[in-house]
C-alpha cells in the first residue's frame, strides 16, 4: 500500500508522537517530562553513595512510600550500585533510584539483559531526591556507563530487553576531560556511554546526560543484518556533548538497525572531535552530533526540536530519511544531510546559522553547507519548507544553503570541478517552499544525476555580503518537470551573474528564458532585523553577547532547571521575528475543535465500532493513517455520520484520521486503538 505524505499532516502524524502520550504509552506532565506509576508489584531500590548502606538496605513497594520520587529521609537505601542491581528482576516494572547529587565511581550497568513489564509498566532506572540538585553522576572513567549483552540472530530465548526508561542519570567519562582534575591522557582509548546491541522494544532515555565517551551512545545490532532489532526508541531532553578519540571518528550517537525512533528537545554538542587533538581531516569529515544510518526504517524517524552545534562534521548525517523539524543549527560545517531513499524527507521549520569548515591536520576540505538532499525517491514526496539558512561563516565558496546533489559529492565533500562522479543519483516529488536564506554565501543548488517534480517557489534569497550565484542547476542530466516561481532573489553579484545554469553564468532574464522561471524577481528586500543569531539571542536574555554563551547555559537543561528560553523553539522563535516572521508554537498543528469533528469512542477497543460524525463530514474523504505513514484506511462519505468496523482493518496503536472536505479543508484528529 502506498504510503500517504502531505504537507502538514506529516508533520501532524510525527507531533502524535510527541503529544500528552509517548511513543512507551507514558503520559507527560505539564512541563513535557514522562510520568511514571509505581504498580502494586514495583519493587522500588534506592541507592545513594552518600549515606546509603548495603548491609541494611531494604527494598520497598508504591503502598510503603506515597511519593517515590521524594521518599522519607528514613528509607534505607543501598550504597553501591553493584549491590543494588542484584535486587532487579527480570520482566517486572521494578524501578532502581539513584539520589541527585551524588557521586558514583562505578558503571551503571554492564551486559544488561532484563526488561519491564509493558510499554507502561516499564523497568526504570532513575533519580529521587532533591530535584535542584545536579543528576545522578557516574564517573566512569574510560568504561561505559551502559553496556547490553549482545543478541543473537535468534529470535527466541532469553534475547531480548524491552520496555525499559533510564531518565535523569549522568554517564561521565571523566577521565577522558581534559580539564578535569583526574584526566588520564586517554585520549586513544575509550568506550561508549551507552552501547545498546540488543532485541528491543520500547526504550526511553530522557533527561539523561552523556560526555566524554569516544561515542556517546549507539544502538545497533550486533551482528551484520538487514533486520530491525531495536524498535519504538525515545530520546528526549538528553545532554549529549564531547565525545572524541584521537585516531577514529566518533559520534555523539551512533544509531543503526531501528525503527520508530523519535529524538527531541535534546543538546547536541561539540561531537566527534576536540579542538587541539590530531585528528586526521578523515576523522573529522566522518564525525558527527548524530550519524543515523541508511538501516532504520520503514518506520517513522522523527528529529525534532533539538540544539545540534559544533560537530566535527554534520549536524546530524540522516541516511535513512525521515523528519527533521524544528531543530537549531549552528556552527557544524555540515548541518544537515538527508537521504530519501528509503523514507521521505521532510525539513520543515528548521534554523541553520554559522556554517564553519573543517581544518584538519592535512588542510581543508570544502564544508559550510546548510542542508544537503540527495537520493530522493519518486515513491515518497520530499519537503524542504519554511526553514531559515543565514550568515555563513565558513569561508568557503562552494558553501551553499540548500544542495540537492548526487552521492558522491555528498558523500566525499568533492570540490566543484568533480561533482560529476560516476556515481547514479536521483531526485523525484521535491518541494523547496517558503525558505529564506540570508548571508549565506551561494543559495540553491540542483545538481542530481536525475531530476523531476522538483519545485522551488516562494523563496526569499537576500545575499547582500557576498558577490555569489543565488541558484543553480545541472540541467545536462535527466532533469524534466522543474518548477521555478515566486522567489525573490538578491546578492552582491553582477546582474549577469546572479544565476548559473550548466557551469554558465546568468543573468535574470537569461534564467527565466532558460528554466522557465515565472513570478519570480530580482530585488532586495527589507526585513525588521536580519542576521540575527545565537549570540544576539544570549544577549537579549541578558547574557554575554557570544554564541559560548548561548551554548553554555543550554549545555545546562534538566529536570528541575529546564528553560524553555534554552530550546530550539525559543532560539528559532527570535530569529523568525527577525525576518518579520509568526512564531511557531509548541505543537503548531493543534488537533481540531471538538465542535468541527467528533470521534467516539476514542480510544476505542479493537472490537468496537468507531463512529466519526460532524457537519464536515459529509461529501468529504476520511483517511486513516499509521505510525508508519501509511493509509490503512480511506472512503468518501456521502452523510455527516461515518461507523467503521475497527476490527475489520486497525490494529492496537496510535492513528491519524483525516477528513478532507470538498472545499479541501484539511482537519486532522488522533484515534487510540486499544
Amino acid at each position: 500500500m502506498r504510503k500517504f505524505f502531505t504537507g502538514y499532516l506529516t508533520v501532524f502524524l510525527l507531533l502524535l508522537l510527541t503529544s500528552t502520550i509517548t511513543a512507551q504509552n507514558l503520559p507527560l506532565d505539564a512541563q513535557g517530562w514522562t510520568v511514571f506509576t509505581p504498580s502494586t508489584d514495583t519493587r522500588i531500590i534506592y541507592v545513594s553513595s552518600s549515606d546509603g548502606n548495603d548491609a541494611s538496605a531494604e527494598t520497598y513497594t508504591s503502598a510503603q512510600v506515597n511519593d517515590p520520587f521524594n521518599p522519607p529521609a528514613s528509607i534505607k537505601a543501598y550504597k553501591t550500585v553493584a549491590e543494588a542491581r542484584k535486587q532487579l528482576r527480570d520482566n517486572h516494572p521494578d524501578w532502581i533510584l539513584f539520589k541527585r547529587g551524588d557521586v558514583w565511581y562505578e558503571q551503571l550497568i554492564t551486559n544488561f539483559k532484563h526488561s519491564g513489564r509493558s510499554a507502561d509498566k516499564p523497568m526504570l532506572f532513575g533519580a529521587y531526591g532533591n530535584i535542584s540538585l545536579d543528576r545522578p553522576t557516574f564517573k566512569t572513567g574510560e568504561a561505559s556507563l551502559l553496556t547490553t549483552a549482545a543478541t543473537s540472530p535468534s529470535t527466541s530465548g532469553n534475547n531480548f530487553s524491552n520496555f525499559v526508561a533510564f531518565v535523569s542519570l549522568h554517564g561521565y567519562a571523566h577521565e577522558r576531560n581534559p580539564d578535569d582534575p583526574e584526566y588520564t591522557g586517554s585520549k586513544n582509548t575509550g568506550s561508549f556511554g551507552c552501547n545498546w546491541v540488543r532485541r528491543s522494544n520500547s526504550i526511553l532515555f530522557e533527561d539523561m546526560k552523556f560526555d566524554f565517551y569516544s561515542t556517546n551512545l549507539t544502538f545497533q545490532a550486533s551482528w551484520a543484518t538487514n533486520e530491525l532489532v531495536i524498535k519504538n526508541l525515545t530520546i528526549r531532553r538528553c545532554v549529549i556533548t564531547d565525545a572524541y578519540m584521537e585516531g577514529a571518528h566518533r559520534q555523539g550517537l551512533y544509531i543503526n538497525d531501528s525503527e520508530h525512533v523519535l529524538i527531541e528537545e535534546n543538546v547536541f554538542d561539540y561531537n566527534g572531535w576536540r579542538e587541539g587533538m590530531s585528528h586526521t581531516l578523515h576523522e573529522r569529515q566522518l564525525g558527527h552530533n548524530i550519524y543515523a544510518q541508511y538501516q532504520n526504517g520503514p518506520g517513522t524517524f522523527t528529529i525534532q526540536n533539538n540544539i545540534f552545534t559544533r560537530a566535527s562534521s554534520h549536524g546530524v548525517q540522516f541516511r535513512c530519511g525521515g523528519i527533521l523539524n524544528g531543530n537549531y543549527f549552528a556552527r557544524n560545517p555540515l548541518h544537515s544531510f538527508n537521504r530519501g531513499d528509503f523514507f521521505p524527507c521532510i525539513n520543515n521549520d528548521n534554523v541553520y546559522q554559522e556554517n564553519v569548515d573543517i581544518v584538519g591536520t592535512n588542510g581543508e576540505t570544502p564544508r559550510g553547507l546548510a542542508l544537503e538532499l540527495f537520493d530522493l525517491h519518486p515513491d515518497y514526496n520530499h519537503e524542504c519548507k519554511r526553514n531559515i539558512i543565514s550568515n555563513d561563516m565558513s569561508g568557503v565558496y562552494n558553501s551553499f544553503a540548500i544542495r540537492v546533489s548526487d552521492y558522491s559529492a555528498a558523500i566525499m565533500g568533492q570540490p566543484e570541478t568533480n561533482y560529476k562522479e560516476d556515481w547514479p543519483s536521483y531526485a523525484y516529488n521535491l518541494t523547496i517552499e517558503d525558505n529564506i536564506v540570508y548571508n549565506h554565501r551561494r543559495g540553491i543548488y540542483i545538481l542530481s544525476d536525475s531530476a523531476e517534480d522538483i519545485t522551488v517557489k516562494n523563496n526569499i534569497i537576500q545575499n547582500p555580503d557576498f558577490d555569489n550565484t543565488v541558484m543553480e542547476e545541472i540541467s545536462s542530466g535527466n532533469h524534466t518537470n522543474m518548477i521555478f516561481s515566486g522567489n525573490k532573489y538578491y546578492s552582491g553579484a553582477v546582474a549577469n551573474k546572479l544565476f548559473k545554469q550548466d557551469g554558465t553564468s546568468m543573468s535574470f532574464s537569461q534564467w527565466s528564458s532558460a528554466t522557465g522561471d515565472s513570478g519570480s524577481k530580482v530585488e532586495q528586500l527589507a526585513f525588521p532585523n536580519p542576521g540575527r543569531t545565537s549570540a544576539d539571542y544570549a544577549a537579549s536574555l541578558g547574557f554575554n553577547r557570544s554564541f559560548d554563551a548561548f551554548i553554555t547555559e543550554a549545555r545546562k537543561q534538566r529536570k528541575g532547571y529546564w528553560r524553555t528560553a534554552f530550546t530550539s523553539l525559543a532560539i528559532n522563535n527570535y530569529i523568525r521575528e527577525g525576518y518579520g516572521l509568526d512564531i511557531l508554537s509548541s505543537d503548531p498543528i493543534p488537533e481540531i475543535e471538538s465542535n468541527k469533528l467528533k470521534m467516539y469512542p476514542n480510544p476505542v477497543s479493537i472490537d468496537n465500532v468507531l463512529t466519526i460524525s460532524s457537519d464536515n463530514v459529509a461529501n468529504s474523504t476520511i483517511r486513516i493513517i499509521d505510525l508508519k505513514g501509511t493509509m490503512v484506511y480511506s472512503k468518501k462519505s456521502e452523510t455527516r455520520n461515518l461507523s467503521i468496523d475497527v476490527s475489520k482493518i486497525l490494529k492496537p496503536g496510535f492513528y491519524i484520521v483525516s477528513v478532507t472536505t470538498p472545499e479541501s479543508k484539511v482537519y486532522n484528529s488522533k484515534l487510540i486503538v486499544k
